[in-house]
């Protein structure tokens, strides 16, 4: 189905984000972009294959900033959920079976399991002995496929999405200037193809970098807790803090 020129996400009594066409381009085998820039607003998704990517949960308790803070051998790198202003993550945090943090407020988990990407109810997360979970909020998609946000309140910034298609495909969204709401980031998500999806932290954390072409980067503005990097499958573990 042909998409408009160029998508109002939202209607409030401010101007509405405006994003162009979705129109994925193969960037590599499992790998596809989309750049949905349009009206001085950058707009970036990556949507991966689990079969070929793993995601990996990255954490500092000194802090890193995204992606220069993160070893060289990832495909695509995001920031990651809340914390605290001493680099505490504000809820649950567990790495690879360990907790690091306990849970606090907040609707839903990321869990990786092998790299792969679930996203879930909190009060319902049962996750595997070695898993790595990163609570987050609020949901944009809820699992089953509700709206997480149920109406337009105006605020508009830097944001940070994950999501996964009814295919099983990853989905990493980047929208790095200010400019765009959560119910806008919840309709951009569906746009893309999302059956859930949830939101990272933005402003200032917001962080973004594709290393595959075209080779996209919005630097984090300040130090962040934890990142999500998205490693080839098959390829030696190296990414992580420098």
């Amino acid at each position: 189905m042909a998409l408009s020129a160029a998508m109002v996400l939202a209607a409030s009594c401010h101007r509405p984000a405006r994003v162009a066409d979705v129109a994925w381009r193969r960037a590599e085998p499992g790998l596809d972009t989309a750049d949905l820039s349009a009206a001085g607003l950058r707009v970036w998704a990556v949507r991966f294959d689990p079969d070929r990517f793993r995601l990996r949960l990255v954490w500092s308790a000194a802090g890193l900033a995204v992606p220069s803070g993160l070893a060289p051998g990832f495909v695509a790198a995001i920031n990651g959920s809340y914390f605290e202003p001493d680099l505490r993550p504000s809820g649950l945090l567990i790495d690879e079976g360990r907790e690091v943090h306990a849970a606090a407020g907040g609707s839903g988990a990321l869990v990786l399991d092998d790299g792969r990407l679930a996203i879930v109810r909190l009060r319902g997360l049962h996750p595997a002995p070695r898993a790595s979970v990163l609570q987050t909020w609020p949901l944009l998609i809820e699992p089953g496929g509700a709206d997480g946000i149920r109406g337009e309140d105006g605020k508009r910034s830097r944001r940070s999405a994950i999501g996964l298609t009814a295919g099983g495909y990853g989905l990493l969204v980047s929208v790095p200037d200010d400019g765009i709401s959560l119910f806008s980031l919840m309709q951009l998500c569906r746009r893309l193809g999302a059956v859930v999806a949830a939101n990272l932290d933005g402003g200032p954390s917001a962080g973004f970098a594709l290393a595959a072409p075209p080779g996209w980067s919005a630097p984090s503005a300040t130090p962040v807790s934890n990142a999500l990097v998205l490693l080839p499958r098959f390829q030696a573990d190296t990414a992580g803090d420098r």
